[in-house]
């Protein structure tokens, strides 16, 4: 069969040129016309039975020095000519040569992936439009096994023999409820024994397949009422914590039993194989994810996941910069304009967030995949509308005590209206300066300290509380020691 290939020199020039050590924000690719396109996919006469093999399968450093996702979509875009002509059978094989199946790994909800790829592929959008394609693809499906060897690649051709990559992206969009035609006897009979078949194999497997890669068959054989019987003999793979926050919260955490070696291990490799201009700063783990680092915890000890919707389903990720009526009308974070000025950024087209190292590189958990360190656009997330976020200062808290006061006199300073969820932090300076330090300053009780100044000038109690890093509330009260 001969190799179609796509030239990304129209990308890759521009690119490889300003390329650093973390890939800038891409510059919008000019539209590609039939003409052109066809000309870089072909080597040599097309035929119906011929599926579309991408540039990435013969130059990923073309394709992994793309930055922004949408440039990425439209790196991998196929003229409707040639779509039209194509067979089923080619659409699925293309689809299983499609560079882009890697997003499975790196989203919350893996619909949310799905969705992407059908909203920028004609590829797929093509497929789905064929009366055939439930049949041709649970054809397919069937006849797959998931390779779990380490060299196992996704773009070797392979129809057969998939990758965990491309098994992964297979058992969600079957799941997806995208396909029509899947309820028609014979094609339902042989999706329940092709998912029977993969189910058993996953479960009697339990030190390479963890819930996480049993959950999309279970959610297939949901979707399709296939009446397999389900019981799965392992620990909850999850579940529900409130935990509160700040200006009286509370949100929806979850605690999610930890992946397998072998599933981690993917999901590591798909991330440093398609973003190799990222730095991966720890390995995937399904304890938390980029939502729960950004916001609430950015030790790599978290063990909390954070998804943008409660347990109900309702929007609850908002809550930390939304107005907060009940509580006063306060909220943790306030938008910004400038991203200079952001500690945190969050992709509403993406569903993600981000903590800012600096105005061109972020830090952020992909999913349950690893924390990486990256350029704004330069990750698996669409990149357009970033919104900037920085901590919101309460400063309800309140210190009350002598002033002005005697040299070499003990004197005790109360703390009072310090908010619940935050963690306060305690200090004192001599003239603004760290040192050096002619006081004695002790605590007395849980909101008491006293203060005793040993020299002349101003002393400065300093009271600041953090949440996750960010200071949101804090006072100073300056103590003036005189002669008296």
């Amino acid at each position: 069969m001969k190799r179609l290939i796509t030239i990304l020199s129209i990308i890759s020039v521009a690119l490889i040129s300003c390329q650093q050590n973390l890939v800038p924000d891409h510059p919008e690719i000019p539209a590609i016309s039939d003409e052109v396109m066809t000309k870089s996919l072909s080597a040599g006469k097309i035929t119906p039975d011929d599926p579309v093999v991408f540039s990435a399968a013969k130059d990923m450093k073309s394709f992994t020095d793309i930055g922004p996702l949408e440039d990425r979509f439209a790196a991998c875009e196929v003229p409707a000519s040639r779509l039209d002509a194509m067979t089923t059978e080619a659409l699925v094989k293309s689809m299983l040569n499609y560079p882009l199946n890697y997003l499975i790994l790196f989203y919350d909800d893996p619909n949310e992936a799905i969705d992407l790829i059908m909203e920028y592929s004609s590829l797929h959008q093509e497929f789905l439009s064929r009366q055939d394609a439930a049949e041709v693809f649970v054809d397919f499906y069937a006849a797959a096994d998931l390779d779990i060897s380490p060299e196992k690649g996704n773009l070797d051709g392979n129809y057969t023999s998939l990758s965990y990559t491309n098994t992964m992206f297979m058992d969600h969009f079957i799941a997806s409820g995208l396909m029509t035609g899947l309820g028609k006897a014979s094609v339902k009979q042989k999706l329940a024994e092709a998912v029977e078949l993969k189910l058993q194999e996953r479960i009697k497997s339990p030190g390479t397949f963890s819930m996480h890669s049993i959950k999309p068959l279970l959610a297939v054989n949901e979707a399709e009422s296939l009446g397999l019987a389900t019981a799965v003999n392992r620990a909850n793979a999850f579940n529900y914590e409130s935990y509160s926050i700040p200006r009286g919260r509370t949100l929806d955490f979850v605690i999610f039993t930890e992946s397998s070696i072998f599933e981690l291990n993917q999901l590591d490799q798909a991330a440093t194989a398609n973003y190799p201009n990222a730095v991966m700063l720890d390995n995937s783990t399904h304890r938390y994810n980029g939502h729960s680092y950004a916001w609430h915890d950015t030790s790599t000890d978290n063990t909390l996941w954070l998804d943008r919707v409660d347990s109900c389903g309702v929007e609850q990720l908002s809550k930390y910069w939304v107005l907060n009526h009940s509580a006063g009308g306060e909220n943790s974070f306030t938008l910004c304009s400038n991203a200079s000025y952001a500690n945190i950024v969050y992709y509403p087209d993406g569903d993600h967030s981000a903590v800012c190292h600096s105005n061109n590189t972020y830090v952020s958990k992909w999913c349950d995949g690893p924390l990486m360190q990256h350029a704004p656009s330069y990750c698996p997330y669409i990149s357009t509308n970033r919104q900037y976020f920085q901590p919101k200062v309460n400063s309800t808290v309140r210190i009350t005590g002598n002033n002005p006061v005697a040299l070499n006199q003990a004197n005790d300073y109360t703390i009072s209206n310090a908010e619940t969820g935050l963690e306060y932090e305690i200090d004192v300076l001599f003239m603004d300066a760290p040192s050096p330090t002619p006081f004695v300053f002790n605590q007395v009780s849980s909101s008491k300290y006293r203060l005793t100044c040993q020299d002349y000038g101003y002393f400065k109690i300093e009271y600041f509380g953090y949440y996750n890093g960010y200071r949101l509330d804090g006072t100073t009260f300056t103590v003036i020691c005189m002669q008296m």
